[in-house]
């Protein structure tokens, strides 16, 4: 018998997927801001909505109805993986590691058991961060790079939307600009062009 938990979405349900918007949400709107730090406090397993450096917040909605709420920010500074991958060495990476951003939040709000939600709200959105990020912060973004707790997800929507698996971190997060404290829980590392021919 076939997982229900992957099937294919009905007519009705493919009706909500077609009618998703995404915004990205103005860091100036307390009472929005609050209400995302709320959410991501009440349903993010990580429990807070804090990022580092330039960031960018994002509300994937349904007839005006908040459905997911996703978070961008600085890069991760040190990606042995990452680097080897991209072809950077240590110079390359100084200079270059602002055009990379870190999706580093990323919330399905409960309520809306639709197949496809979360793979269709990242598609949206990286088809806009780069844009996006240059308006907001004069550059674009070349390269996404997301961290999956394998011990809890599967990172099915990156999968499903061209993101490549690199492999696992070393098992610490970063606290600060350019500090780490070990959590012992290694992620998987995943990454996507930003552009086409980056």
């Amino acid at each position: 018998m076939a997982n229900s938990r992957f099937r294919p979405p009905a007519p009705s349900e493919q009706e909500i997927l077609d009618g998703v918007q995404l915004r990205l949400l103005d860091p100036d709107d307390g009472p929005e801001r609050e209400r995302f730090r709320s959410l991501m406090e009440k349903h993010h397993y990580l429990n807070n909505d804090t990022m580092v450096g330039e960031q960018l917040r994002y509300v994937a909605e349904v007839d005006g109805r908040w459905v997911a709420l996703l978070g961008w920010s600085a890069a991760a500074n040190h990606l042995k993986d990452r680097e080897q991958w991209v072809g950077w060495d240590a110079s390359q990476r100084r200079r270059r590691l602002a055009l990379v951003a870190n999706n580093a939040r990323y919330l399905i709000l409960p309520g809306l058991d639709c197949p496809n939600l979360a793979s269709r709200v990242l598609a949206l959105c990286c088809a806009r961060l780069s844009g996006d990020w240059q308006r907001c912060y004069g550059h674009p973004v070349l390269l996404a790079e997301s961290f999956v707790d394998s011990q809890l997800f599967r990172g099915t929507c990156y999968k499903a939307q061209g993101w490549e698996l690199l492999g696992a971190t070393q098992g610490s997060g970063r606290s600060r600009q350019d500090y780490y404290t070990a959590h012992g829980r290694p992620k998987q590392l995943w990454v996507r062009a930003a552009i086409p021919k980056w």
